[in-house]
């Protein structure tokens, strides 16, 4: 563990003996919660990824628990990467699935692919599970969103300054969302 824990050590090292560590049972659950240090925004969606990976590997209960822990505070490329390595397993995508019922997980960090994707899984418990939990939970965000849009129709519909617009874009939301598809 020394080695994992040395943050003077080359990255590789350190991933290279967390991944050693996990491979082995009686080390299992330490190395888990080492790797879980790792999920973090400070380091790269890459290391994330094979953290991630290494943790799917192990298919045990306390790796799907570090991954639906880390869940809520990454990027939309590692939820990705989190998302594929639980709903793998019917373990996993049970986890997340009590994850979202305690509400350490709200629906909408999932969205509605994942939703989707949970709502549709081949497992018919977790299907039947993420449809009785989820359907209930979309309903009411969509009945929330369209008397939000009535309440706000007027400012809507008002005619906005394309330049301000624009700067409240970068400032907001380029962080996340692209517009790639309008520009070219």
């Amino acid at each position: 563990f020394a080695v994992v824990r040395d943050t003077e050590a080359e990255l590789d090292a350190r991933l290279d003996a967390l991944a050693s560590l996990l491979a082995v049972p009686v080390s299992r659950a330490q190395a888990t919660e080492e790797a879980a240090r790792f999920l973090d925004p400070y380091f790269t969606l890459e290391v994330q990824r094979r953290v991630i990976g290494e943790l799917e590997a192990t298919a045990s209960r306390e790796g799907d628990l570090a991954l639906v822990a880390a869940y809520p505070g990454l990027s939309n490329g590692a939820r990705d990467a989190i998302f594929a390595a639980l709903v793998a397993r019917t373990g996993g995508a049970r986890a997340l699935l009590a994850a979202v019922e305690a509400e350490d997980i709200l629906p909408g960090d999932l969205g509605p692919n994942r939703v989707y994707r949970l709502r549709n899984h081949p497992d018919p418990e977790v299907a039947a599970g993420a449809e009785a939990l989820l359907a209930p939970r979309v309903d009411e965000g969509a009945a929330a969103l369209e008397a939000w849009i009535e309440g706000n129709l007027g400012t809507l519909l008002a005619t906005g300054d394309v330049r301000a617009g624009a700067e409240v874009f970068q400032t907001n939301c380029a962080v996340c969302h692209s517009t790639d598809l309008l520009e070219g």
